[in-house]
């Protein structure tokens, strides 16, 4: 694995440990944001290590940052052939973080655990 894929994927599995310590956590202070927030972030690491593994550009010389989440995904969808459900989940997880993180949206406990399960796919290790 490259280096740079190593890196990505050491970042991605940190926050995925904290979004399910946040889940699993008995304080519902800020829960569902920090869950989101991690599990979110965890997804794009754990993408953008595939890609980069694949020698796939996720950084953007012209703006000097790294791509984003929705660029990520449908690069993901592309090279590392993930399931477009589990495609369709990870816009879920992004627009539920963004929408608790952002604005007066509250996630149910229901819809939390329904999108913070697995996905089916194997992007994940």
């Amino acid at each position: 694995m490259r280096r740079v894929s190593t890196k990505l994927q050491r970042k991605g599995l940190s926050s995925l440990k904290r979004a399910i310590t946040a889940f699993n956590s008995t304080d519902d202070d800020g829960r569902q944001t920090v869950v989101l927030l991690h599990l979110q972030h965890a997804a794009e690491m754990m993408l953008k290590a595939g890609l980069t593994n694949k020698r796939v550009a996720v950084f953007d010389k012209k703006s000097g940052r790294s791509i984003g989440f929705d660029r990520c995904l449908n690069l993901a969808a592309e090279h590392l052939k993930i399931d477009a459900s589990d495609i369709g989940v990870l816009r879920t997880v992004d627009s539920l973080r963004d929408d608790e993180q952002h604005w007066l949206a509250e996630v149910s406990e229901e819809l939390l655990f329904l999108h913070a399960e697995p996905p089916s796919g194997s992007w994940i290790g």
